[in-house]
Parts: structure tokens; C-alpha cells; sequence
């Protein structure tokens, strides 16, 4: 079987990273055999894809296995068979490459290119050595393995499709580019629709996103399902031959909380509030503005606020705005609990022998006299003396069977209708 077909120095046919390696620069045949080659080469196979099924059309390429330059080409018949007959002798490296289909809403699932002995790469590819003449010739057979495919819908702002563009692309863990839309060969997207299907490496699990303009708005990335970057994104198994559907898409300009703001301590007069913005769906160089709310009335600006008296009895809201760039955060309102009072703890701890700790107990608070209500000792998230109620703002506890050593205690008051929650941390060393 003569050779009719061409092939880059490199081998491959597109720059890595990308779903199909099927397209390549131009070489010339006649180019000068192996180093060690004489005058024959004798070398034929068979190629089959999915289910055993021969592959007509396939490229077989020889590279010379020293100096890993390409030197003939073949294509396989409709029996899937191939061979060569050029009167060259060596030791050589067998690629096969496929043509690059144009896809469309149902075609046939591409297949991958393989070198001898299955490898993905040249280096490791199975040598083979031939000779001029053989009484046999070597047999170099290859069993291509197909791409997956991943099908959706991506619709933007209000649910239409997007005016001006849109895609997809897919990732794997190593951040490598494994699927596009946009690839030549590898893409179909229906503009009236949105409907896409990417062809895609089903080597590891994928990681999908999607992209979309209108003609004067840029909608955010978004990665499937719901998140906003590649390490949050839902990984998609896929195997060769397989389709997965009904990853969809809806693009928004608007940046979301991902997870709420939250206030930390409590709401008590004269001690700051503090809050966080949560993690939104852009948070790298996002701005964030607050305002801490009573009714309607706004009573700060910043990312800490202080109650007043004028709060006590009330819950406090804080409205968290996002902005990054063109693209404006939705308000998030988080609440407080009700303010109150605060109230001191003061704790005299003693460590006895029999692994006992002593505590003596007492609250103090300008406004209410005696503190009224009931204290619990924790050690780290363990509660080890139940709730005792303050007698006259005064407890004594005894902790029994403590572990040996330096322990470290909460107490915590569970506040009253005037009085905020309050803890008090403390250590003691327990003794034998």
C-alpha cells in the first residue's frame, strides 16, 4: 500500500490542552527513513474503535524511534486494515490518527488519536523493529478509544439567549483545558436555542463552565452546577463513548451571595457587632458596602457598629451591597438578635486533688441587681456541669473526674430579658 498522506515533525495535531489533537501542519512524504534504515520496510495492522468495529480512513503514521521524525503515512481500508511496503528497514513508533468530523447536534462520537501500544504520548509508544523482506510482517494493531460528549442549555439574564455570544469549556483537575465549544471540529451551539454540545476528554472527571454576552452586557462565568470557580464546580464523570446531559446553564450579571453575611457576638449595648460579607459570586476585588438598620432607620455605615441604648429591646439589620467592576451585588439583609444589656462574669477556679475543679461564680451587671438566670461550664464543646441557676448573681460548681493537666473552661450565661448572653474562658491545671 503506497503512502498518501502528511504529517508535523512533532506528531501531533493540536497544541495540548485541547479536546481534539487532530489538526496538524503539513510535511511533505519522501522524507529520509530511519538512521538505521537499508532499503525495505514491511509493516501492517488493524485498527478498530468501539466494540471491535474497524476504523476505515484512519491516519497510520511512522515516526523513526531515534530521532522521532515522521517518515510515512498511510490510511486504513474499510476492513480497517493498513500496511507498508517501502523498502525500509528500523526500529519505528506507530501513530494512528482520526480524521476531525465536523460535529453537530447528533453526530458520531469522534475517536482519540493513539500511538503503538495504546500510549497518549510519543515517548510512550511501543517500539517496533522491522526488516527488509520479512517472511512475516510485524503486526502493529490499535484499538482507539472514543471522546464523551456533555450536553446542555445556556440561557442568560431573564432566561433568553444570549444575544451576541455564548460557550462552554471544560477542565479537568489539573486545570487543563479538556473541552470547548470553540474548538475547531469539536463545537455545536444552537443560537436560537442554546442548546450546545462539547466534545470532551473523558480521561479524568470534567469540570464544565459557561460564558455569554448580549450585545451591551457581559454575564459572569459561572461553573456547573452553581459555582464560580473551578474548585467549587460539580466534577462530571464521563467515559469514552458516553454522552452526559442536562448540564444547563442560567447566567446572571448580578453578583449573589453564595453563602449569607453573618453578625458576630451578641447584640449588646455599648460592646461591636461585627459583620461578615459571606462569599459571593465574585470575591476577588469585590467592594462591599453596609447598613445597619433599626426599622428604618440607618444607625452606621461600616462593617462594625456598636448598639446604643436606643437599640436595646430591638433587633438590629444589616444590608450588605456588593460591586465589582460593572457588575452590581444583590443587597442581602442579615438580622441580629435582640440587643440587651451586658452583663461581667467573674470566675475564681481551683484545682483539687481527685481531679476536682472549684468554681466560684458571679455576675455583675449596672442594670439589673441582682443577675438573674443560669450558667453551664463547658470544657472545649463538651458541657461537663449542667445548667445551675445564680442565686443572689452568685453560683458555686464543683467539676469532678476532669482529665489531668492544664484545662482550659467556657463559662456561659445564658442571658435573661434584659441581659445578652455572655462567656468567660478560663484555665486551671488539674490535679491527681
Amino acid at each position: 500500500m503506497k503512502s498518501v498522506f502528511t504529517r508535523s515533525a512533532t506528531g501531533r495535531r493540536a497544541a495540548a490542552g485541547t479536546v481534539l489533537a487532530l489538526a496538524a501542519t503539513s510535511l511533505s512524504l519522501g522524507l529520509a527513513g530511519p538512521a538505521s534504515a537499508t532499503q525495505s520496510l514491511e509493516l501492517q495492522g488493524t485498527v478498530t474503535g468501539a466494540a471491535g468495529v474497524p476504523l476505515a480512513g484512519i491516519e497510520v503514521v511512522l515516526y523513526d524511534a531515534t530521532t522521532g521524525d515522521p517518515f510515512d503515512g498511510v490510511l486504513t481500508d474499510v476492513a480497517g486494515h493498513y500496511e507498508f511496503d517501502n523498502d525500509f528497514a528500523g526500529s519505528v513508533k506507530v501513530a494512528f490518527y482520526p480524521d476531525s468530523p465536523t460535529v453537530t447536534a447528533n453526530s458520531p462520537l469522534p475517536y482519540q488519536m493513539r500511538w503503538s501500544g495504546g500510549s497518549r504520548y510519543q515517548a510512550g509508544a511501543t517500539v517496533t523493529a522491522t526488516t527488509v523482506d520479512p517472511a512475516t510482517a510485524p503486526v502493529v494493531n490499535a484499538s482507539l478509544p472514543q471522546y464523551a460528549a456533555i450536553t446542555g442549555n445556556v440561557t442568560v439574564g431573564n432566561g433568553h439567549v444570549a444575544t451576541d455570544d455564548f460557550g462552554t469549556w471544560a477542565q479537568n483537575t489539573d486545570e487543563n483545558y479538556v473541552g470547548d465549544t470553540e474548538l475547531t471540529g469539536s463545537p455545536f451551539v444552537d443560537g436560537a436555542t442554546g442548546n450546545y454540545r462539547m466534545i470532551v476528554d473523558p480521561s479524568s472527571p470534567v469540570r464544565v463552565a459557561a460564558w455569554g454576552t448580549d450585545t451591551d452586557t457581559e454575564y459572569l462565568d459561572q461553573y456547573w452546577m452553581n459555582a464560580d470557580t473551578l474548585a467549587s464546580a460539580t466534577p462530571i464523570n464521563v467515559a469514552p463513548g458516553q454522552t452526559v446531559g442536562g448540564v444547563n446553564f442560567r447566567l446572571t450579571n448580578a453578583l449573589t451571595a453564595r453563602s449569607a453575611p453573618s453578625i458576630a457576638g451578641h447584640p449588646t449595648v455599648g460592646l461591636p457587632l461585627t459583620v461578615s460579607p459571606g462569599t459571593w459570586s465574585r470575591n476577588a476585588g469585590t467592594e462591599f458596602s453596609y447598613k445597619w438598620m433599626r426599622g428604618a432607620t440607618v444607625v452606621g455605615t461600616g462593617a462594625s457598629y456598636v448598639p446604643t441604648a436606643a437599640d436595646f429591646g430591638q433587633k438590629l439589620a444589616v444590608v450588605v451591597t456588593a460591586l465589582n467592576g460593572e457588575n452590581t451585588g444583590q443587597s442581602t439583609t442579615v438580622t441580629s438578635e435582640v440587643v440587651k444589656y451586658g452583663a461581667t462574669e467573674k470566675v475564681k477556679a481551683k484545682g483539687k486533688a481527685g481531679r476536682k475543679v472549684a468554681l466560684a461564680i458571679k455576675l455583675v451587671s449596672a442594670k439589673q441587681s441582682p443577675v438573674k438566670g443560669k450558667v453551664v461550664v463547658m470544657r472545649g464543646n463538651k458541657v461537663v456541669h449542667k445548667a445551675v441557676k445564680l442565686v443572689k448573681g452568685k453560683a458555686a460548681i464543683v467539676l469532678k473526674n476532669q482529665p489531668k493537666g492544664r484545662q482550659t473552661y467556657t463559662l456561659h450565661f445564658k442571658g435573661n430579658s434584659t441581659l445578652a448572653q455572655v462567656d468567660k474562658t478560663f484555665t486551671v491545671r488539674v490535679h491527681k
